[in-house]
């Protein structure tokens, strides 16, 4: 990431499924959005072209990152599949977006270099992605190196291999340690449990002032407006989610933000 000296040198980034919600984020201080459809549901899927185009009106000064993926589940993709990914990669690059999100593995739980090559290829000359589909792979160590042989890949966000990242501190270490031998490095993009409580323990850590990035969702589930609530029936996920609306909480954003600045000293310490 090129550190414009007018803003903040860390890049909070933030994943959104509406307009309101990258309003809300970038409010709070985040420089890039990762948007997605459906984030309340197996972690999300490509958002329609409707919602990039109005997020980008809303938002025209943060970098827009599109996530890539047809369907939830997991992220071993047929050719039908492949071509609609393909197909989505071609209609987005029209629409000034900053890059895509993307992850295709083997049924054994390796990276899949052709098919992830393909999606790179169709890509450029936008950054790319390879989003936590990383974090589901047999070996981390295996993965990026596989990562890194696609080419053309610019970050990995990853847990750590772990239901955390604040919690996985040891993997994410050598995965940046790896990533820092490699040229170019790949940026290793930490994320899942970050917020206020849990970021210092990631931006303490020397490897990551290497890089500068963070990746959160700090969403919540909303009660939505619908008055009469058709008892028995809902197109939602049960519980707050039946009728509920996900949203980004600026202000969680905001004290992420403020502790990673606090933190961003530019000596570099790994």
């Amino acid at each position: 990431m090129d550190v414009n000296p007018s803003r903040p040198s860390v890049c909070i980034e933030v994943c959104v499924d509406s307009p309101e919600s990258a309003v809300e984020a970038v409010a709070g201080g985040a420089l890039r959005l990762e948007v997605c459809g459906n984030l309340g549901i197996g972690g999300g899927t490509t958002p329609s072209l409707g919602l990039v185009k109005t997020i980008k009106a809303a938002c025209p000064n943060v970098g827009l990152m599109v996530m890539i993926r047809p369907r939830i589940g997991d992220f071993v993709y047929s050719e039908d599949e492949l071509a609609v990914m393909l197909e989505d990669i071609n209609c987005l690059k029209s629409e000034n977006i900053t890059g895509i999100v993307v992850g295709v593995l083997r049924p054994e739980g390796t990276v899949d270099i052709a098919k992830t090559r393909i999606l790179v290829e169709a890509a450029k000359p936008l950054e790319v992605c390879f989003h936590r589909a990383f974090d589901m792979t047999r070996d981390p160590t295996e993965a990026l190196k596989d990562v890194f042989s696609v080419g053309g890949i610019n970050r990995i966000l990853t847990s750590g291999h772990g239901k955390r990242a604040p919690d996985s501190l040891e993997i994410l270490s050598a995965l940046a340690r790896l990533s820092l031998t490699l040229e170019p490095p790949i940026t290793i993009l930490p994320g899942a449990g970050i917020n206020a409580e849990t970021v210092q323990k990631l931006v303490s850590c020397g490897w990551w002032k290497e890089f500068r990035e963070l990746h959160l969702s700090a969403g919540r589930w909303l009660d939505g407006s619908m008055i009469y609530r058709k008892e028995g029936l809902g197109m939602g996920l049960g519980g707050t989610g039946e009728w509920g609306i996900w949203r980004t909480d600026r202000a969680v954003v905001d004290k992420v933000r403020t502790v990673a600045d606090e933190f961003a000293e530019p000596e570099k310490n790994i």
